[in-house]
Parts: structure tokens; C-alpha cells; sequence
């Protein structure tokens, strides 16, 4: 998968760590991780299909292997995203001309 953001090839989990990290509570994750992934996995192998990759390019196993082992991470960035927008937005508020 190519990641635009960074530019650069990478895992998908990543990103969907980052932004469930980012925009959920603990309680809707705990709630509903389970079915989400499920979802974004099934949404992510449909559209891998129809550029033309097997059924079973990324098997929900491994998936879930991976969101597993980039779930840390992605939380990480979007603390420290939040906290960058946080000063960034503090600075603004500051700022007289």
C-alpha cells in the first residue's frame, strides 16, 4: 500500500490505529474494534480485488496481526499530532498584529 501522507510504502494498520487512536474512546474501541476491523477489512480486500489481486492478498489473520502490532504506534502519533495542533492553536490565539 502506498501512504501519500508520508509517502511511502506501508502498512495499512497504521493509519486506521492513528485515526481510531485519534478519534474514538477507549469505550467505543472496546465496543466495537472488533466489528470495525472486520468491516475495514473486508472493504480493503474488495477494493484490492477489483485492481486485480487475489481473494486472498491480505488474509484477516494477518490483518489483525498487524493492526495489533501497529495499534501502539498509531495511538502514539495521534497523542503527539494532538499535541502539535494543541500549541499550534495556542500560538494562533496569542499572536497580535
Amino acid at each position: 500500500m502506498l501512504d501519500l501522507q508520508l509517502v511511502r510504502r506501508g502498512n495499512p494498520c497504521v493509519d486506521l490505529s492513528y485515526f481510531l487512536g485519534s478519534s474514538t474512546s477507549p469505550e467505543f474501541r472496546k465496543d466495537n474494534l472488533d466489528r470495525l476491523l472486520k468491516q475495514y477489512h473486508k472493504s480493503l480486500v474488495g477494493y484490492l480485488v477489483d485492481l486485480g489481486y487475489g481473494e486472498d492478498v491480505y488474509k484477516l489473520e494477518d490483518f489483525m496481526k498487524d493492526f495489533r502490532g501497529a495499534f501502539l504506534f498509531g495511538v502514539i502519533l495521534g497523542v503527539v499530532h494532538s499535541s502539535v495542533r494543541i500549541r499550534v492553536r495556542n500560538v494562533q490565539l496569542t499572536v497580535t498584529y
